[in-house]
């Protein structure tokens, strides 16, 4: 639930600095939204303000090396309000979604470009009576996207949402839609290794919002859906799949000690039962948000949005890293002006992760954040080069960035099954149905493991 609440924040934190920049206009505010990443490792950042190129707000497309340096930076949408809320890479392209207002008429849109941000396709969704805003988008193993739309009624109907499952000609394949009594904010959607979507949204209550889990199949027909309560205000404003195929919830929410917010991570196998929801904390009160979350390889979590800092009270920009206890291993924050937030998050097969966020009140108003997850520094494998594939998802063939013994490794597939593979020299070949599988280290310690996608 995006609210902001200004309270103490306690500062006696494990600290590892992250790389942290600004850029952008020097004349006018832009906003982050998302970020994605290719596989060369380019950064494409999206971001949303006035150009004033044409009447109402664009959207911007950054492209950035890994090094934060700008290569180019596109301006998108024509006449209207454009914000764009998602980025995703497939196919060597990239896949926006967002939504447009103009003349009292909200509608989500998904735009194609190539690498060199050159607009290939634009298909518009809603009209007449429904309002459509584009909340995220998300793939999976056959290369279908999933549209998640906040969705309601200019006659006065409660929100509530709409996932359109498409091709990647964004031909419509099927529509879900779930409406309730109770207003619901619609906030993110995943892919799950074993099939279909799970979303995530914010559940509107008399006194308070709970978040709601609900889950789909390839057709779009729910399945089930799980409302997650403590008794006390919170939201989910970010999904994850883990290696172990549990569902991944990051938010922020109050607790029966205070009213002040907390960063949240719950954790659901697949029939969306809670196998354990728990602060992100060392233990005291403080005020600290989630706005996005991503996963890294050794299945630590790590989140941006805010916190208030307790020496000035301005409003940081944070990436923070947890384990699934919510023990803190890692906390840097940023500041170029008294309001500075982070909205997106994206961590890569080799644990760097890129974080993306605004400084509200001053320019150039666009950050990027760089650093590596610390848990990747607490397993005794870790002066190892980390084991990675290209072209990942494949057809079966996979090459990697280093030799390795076939008899020190199996094949699983997300049910732990073992499967076959062969092994030459940096190439790994398997026969095996489409889905997402798991490479996994016989000789390590700690769970060493790849994850390939088989298409």
């Amino acid at each position: 639930m995006r609210i902001l609440i200004l309270l103490l924040f306690c500062s006696t934190l494990y600290s590892q600095s992250a790389v942290w920049q600004n850029f952008g206009p020097n004349q006018s505010l832009e906003t982050a939204a998302k970020l994605c990443l290719d596989p060369t490792g380019n950064i494409y950042y999206l971001a949303n303000g006035d150009t004033n190129q044409f009447p109402g707000n664009k959207w911007q497309l950054y492209k950035l090396n890994s090094q934060g340096q700008v290569l180019w930076k596109k301006v998108f949408g024509t006449t209207g309000n454009y914000a764009a809320s998602q980025i995703i890479f497939l196919q060597e392209k990239l896949f926006v979604a967002g939504e447009r207002s103009w003349n009292d008429t909200n509608q989500a849109w998904v735009s194609i470009l190539d690498t060199s941000g050159t607009l290939l396709q634009e298909k518009r969704f809603g009209s007449g009576d429904t309002i459509l805003a584009g909340q995220d988008i998300a793939a999976n193993q056959q290369n279908q996207i999933a549209l998640l739309s906040q969705m309601r009624s200019q006659s006065g109907a409660e929100q509530s949402a709409q996932v359109l499952i498409l091709d990647t000609a964004l031909n419509i394949l099927h529509r879900h839609t779930q409406i309730d009594t109770l207003s619901f904010v619609a906030q993110e959607i995943i892919a799950l290794p074993s099939g279909g979507w799970a979303y995530t949204s914010d559940y509107e209550l008399a006194t308070r919002f709970d978040y709601l889990v609900t889950k789909i199949n390839n057709q779009g027909q729910q399945v089930n859906r799980k409302i997650v309560s403590s008794g006390f205000t919170r939201g989910g404003n970010a999904i994850g799949v883990n290696s172990k195929g549990q569902i991944a919830i990051g938010g922020e929410g109050a607790s029966a000690l205070s009213v002040y917010f907390d960063i949240t991570l719950t954790l659901l196998d697949s029939n969306l039962n809670v196998l354990s929801d728990v602060f992100v904390h060392p233990g005291v009160v403080k005020n600290d948000a989630c706005f996005d979350m991503a996963i890294s390889p050794y299945d630590t979590y790590l989140f941006t949005g805010y916190r208030i800092a307790p020496e000035n009270g301005q409003t940081e920009m944070i990436v923070v890293e947890s384990d699934s206890a919510g023990n803190r291993l890692f906390i840097d924050s940023h500041s170029s002006s008294p309001t500075c937030i982070g909205s997106g998050l994206v961590c890569d097969d080799q644990g760097q992760f890129f974080a993306a966020g605004s400084d509200f009140n001053q320019a150039p108003s666009l950050i990027l954040a760089r650093g590596q997850a610390k848990g990747l520094s607490q397993n005794q494998y870790s002066s190892t080069p980390l084991l990675s594939a290209y072209p990942n998802p494949s057809k079966g063939l996979f090459h990697l960035n280093q030799e390795v013994i076939s008899d020190d490794w199996t094949l699983t597939d997300a049910y732990g099954r073992s499967h076959p593979f062969k092994l030459r020299g940096r190439n790994l070949e398997i026969d095996a149905p489409a889905g997402i599988y798991f490479l996994n280290s016989l000789k390590s310690k700690s769970s060493l493991k790849l994850q390939i996608i088989a298409q």
